[in-house]
């Protein structure tokens, strides 16, 4: 068994699996994509989904990099040999290379190539079309793609000779759910006092709750903005009618991860508590309350923005559907009311839901903190 230094910190485990569950999304698309007709809706929402998984990966391995510069991973085992450990090195920087590389050649084969629309909008990125430029980029594009897929092959080649040397390389990045910190407590160490436990449960139990339904909640709602929008087609004068409560959306969505990445850290602040002394929890009170308060105050901010989005939605259903003269369906289809128009209500309300539960998890944790630090 792998010993608690042996194994990587619970925030690189997680962010492992975020980039690995992606990229496996991105070859399914990709393997997809390419026997679809280029103007059906169905490539235009795989597209969407192509562009938005590929900018989520970009940013979470930015994140990784910068948790893996400032965090110490832990040695690998003795039993490894030097060359092992070089060529481990290796394959390690060139995927997160071509992890930043490849958004980054997708980004400017966009740039310099045809107009595009994603999320309902064309994207106008300040520079001209340029085709020489287009074709190299799209090739650094490919080349990239099939890098990291045999960098992938050689990575969990290396992994599955390991499982069977039976060193403990395989198990480092797997979840787990005791502490390594607890494993490391000193002996004699009582921890917190029943109350302080008890708020620890409610940190640990309600953070987890809200954190996994407003990821679901995001998850649907992205995966609904990207299907909705892929087959929007604007109207004359290329405006679709709906561009507010897309806009209010996009920032619910935004908003939501932010409320996301919060219950992600309280779930990892109860385990703090349960490490700490009654007299040190109370001297942290301030601390603690500023914290959820911020998560509270997020909430709010996010349930505003969804709620403008809806607003948006339902101004726009109720002025389409007064106002509908006949023959409008041919000659500005942009003023009937469309699958669009009530997909797009559906998903700010979704966010509504979701930071409402935020809302209501942070105030509940407020009230145990005021009540037991």
């Amino acid at each position: 068994m792998s010993t608690p230094e042996s194994r990587y910190d619970f925030t690189s485990i997680l962010l492992h699996w975020l980039v690995a569950f992606f990229i496996f999304a991105q070859f399914i698309i990709v393997w997809h994509i390419y026997d679809l007709p280029q103007d059906s809706t169905e490539w235009r929402f795989y597209f969407n989904l192509h562009l938005f998984i590929g900018l989520i990966v970009f940013l979470l391995v930015v994140i990784w990099i910068g948790w893996r510069l400032t965090h110490k991973p832990p040695a690998y085992p003795e039993s490894l040999s030097k060359g092992e450990q070089f060529l481990a090195r290796i394959v390690y920087f060139f995927l997160y290379f071509c992890l930043l590389l490849l958004p980054v050649t997708g980004f400017l084969k966009l740039a310099y190539g045809p107009p595009v629309s994603f999320l309902g909008k064309t994207l106008y990125l300040w520079v001209e079309q340029n085709n020489e430029l287009y074709d190299l980029f799209n090739l650094l594009h490919k080349a990239l793609f099939f890098i990291l897929f045999s960098l992938l092959v050689v990575h969990l080649v290396g992994l599955v000779l390991q499982l069977f040397r039976h060193n403990g390389v395989f198990s480092r990045m797997f979840l787990s759910l005791r502490s390594k910190t607890t494993e490391l407590m000193l002996p004699g160490f009582t921890g917190p006092s029943p109350k302080y436990k008890h708020t620890s449960l409610n940190f640990l139990v309600f953070g987890t709750l809200a954190l996994l339904a407003q990821l679901l909640i995001a998850i649907v709602t992205i995966l609904l903005l990207v299907f909705a929008t892929s087959g929007n087609q604007p109207g004359p004068g290329g405006l679709s009618g709906n561009e507010a409560s897309i806009f209010w959306a996009q920032c619910g969505i935004i908003s939501l991860f932010v409320t996301i990445i919060f219950f992600y850290y309280t779930t990892r602040y109860a385990k703090k508590i349960k490490l700490k002394q009654d007299v040190e929890l109370h001297a942290h009170k301030k601390r603690t309350l500023y914290l959820v308060g911020f998560g509270l105050l997020c909430g709010l901010i996010g349930i505003v923005i969804s709620i403008l989005g809806v607003g948006a939605s339902v101004e726009l259903l109720i002025a389409k559907t007064i106002s509908q003269p006949p023959g409008i369906a041919i000659t500005d289809p942009s003023k009937i009311v469309r699958a669009l128009d009530v997909f797009v209500l559906v998903i700010n309300f979704a966010i509504v839901i979701a930071h409402f539960i935020g809302i209501v998890v942070s105030l509940w944790l407020l009230n145990r903190v005021d009540r037991n630090f």
